[in-house]
């Protein structure tokens, strides 16, 4: 009888969270593998103003399987009660409760549709990132307070940098929470102090257990950055660019080019040098040439902005070949690349290939460095 009463208790409590997780529409959708959307915003509530400091868009495709994370720049021009605002400072303002409406009313085009809301202020993103432990950062460790001055600051190139550096970082934890699910602990020890820094409308089952699918898609294929395309208008405001941007939803609602036959054997890459290593790109180009013949680059050159992480850039493919890319360049060149979608026929390229910190540390590059010394 002693011997059957863990059996019990594991049986009861599988019944109960199968129970809770049924009664969630939320969680619900992601079991009969519909998208499930959730609008997380941190704030910064220093000065007496409360503004939207970040602005994502989480969408979980359990059939596809994806998570695709879309970023809003947060000094876009949009209609307010004054005129005219910065979405910080409008969505800052929302009421929790209309925030996802207040959302969908200011960017109509995406057609957004967040089921979900999670705000986290500066201390509470320090308590979650301290809680996961020290992150390896280009040679360093970086705690809660450290994580917090990263993904905050702006260099020369104002925000488009900082959200650069932000997708960098997501990428980093989502992956070594994929490899470290233990690390989900911390922050989990410490939700007693959390739960009075962090608003949300989620049921704590139902963040749970949209963290454990999150960890199990969150493997570098199944992560997919999309970025709000914006220009500057001749008022000097930073707007939304509709054209730019219609062609992106497609990617975001779901994989445009999916049924798409292709009729060759290669894919076509530009590669870009993004790190701080001279000569990257050239030397690269050479090494993926020899190493893999289904790859065809037609360019290379340097990137007019740095990335701590590699990216594997979408311009005109399907998800599925975006994957199997991928996988390939990570696994065989061990440049640990992630997605980001940003469609573009200019170059008539496939993908490009954006080599961040450490790609110089690939292996083929130290096989093409033999060969040329043979």
């Amino acid at each position: 009888m002693i011997k059957r009463i863990p059996l019990l208790a594991f049986v009861a409590l599988w019944a109960v969270v199968s129970y809770l997780e049924w009664r969630s529409p939320l969680i619900r959708a992601l079991i009969e593998k519909r998208p499930v959307e959730l609008t997380v915003l941190g704030l910064d509530e220093t000065g007496g103003a409360i503004r939207a400091d970040t602005i994502l868009v989480a969408r979980f495709e359990p059939a596809t399987p994806a998570i695709k994370i879309l970023q809003i720049p947060r000094d876009i021009s949009v209609p307010s009660a004054k005129g005219r605002s910065k979405i910080n400072a409008v969505i800052g303002r929302a009421d929790p409760g209309k925030l996802n409406e207040e959302l969908r009313r200011l960017l109509p085009e995406w057609n957004l549709a967040p089921q979900r809301f999670l705000q986290v202020n500066f201390n509470a993103f320090e308590e979650i990132a301290g809680g996961l432990g020290s992150l390896p950062w280009s040679g360093e460790t970086l705690g809660g307070e450290e994580s917090l001055d990263l993904v905050r600051y702006r260099d020369a190139t104002g925000d488009w940098g900082r959200l650069n550096t932000q997708k960098s970082y997501l990428a980093l934890v989502l992956k070594i929470l994929s490899q470290e699910p233990w690390r989900l602990l911390g922050p989990m020890v410490r939700w007693k102090r959390l739960k009075n820094l962090v608003h949300t409308d989620l049921w704590s089952f139902e963040l749970l257990s949209l963290l454990s699918r999150a960890r199990s898609l969150a493997g570098a294929e199944e992560l997919f950055f999309f970025q709000l395309p914006t220009s500057v208008n001749r008022h000097g405001d930073l707007s939304v660019e509709p054209k730019t941007a219609q062609e992106l939803v497609a990617w975001w609602q779901g994989d445009p080019l999916a049924n798409r036959t292709l009729r060759r054997d290669t894919t076509t890459l530009e590669v870009l040098n993004a790190s701080s290593q001279p000569g990257l790109a050239m030397k690269m180009t050479r090494a993926l040439r020899e190493n893999f013949t289904d790859l065809d680059i037609l360019y290379f050159g340097t990137s007019p902005t740095k990335q701590n992480a590699g990216f594997l850039v979408l311009r005109q493919a399907s998800l599925r070949l975006a994957k199997e890319t991928q996988v390939k360049l990570n696994k065989k060149a061990g440049l640990d690349l992630a997605h980001w979608v940003a469609p573009s026929r200019t170059k008539g390229v496939e993908f490009t290939l954006l080599l961040g910190e450490g790609a110089e540390k690939s292996p083929i590059l130290k096989t093409a460095a033999s060969l040329e010394n043979f």
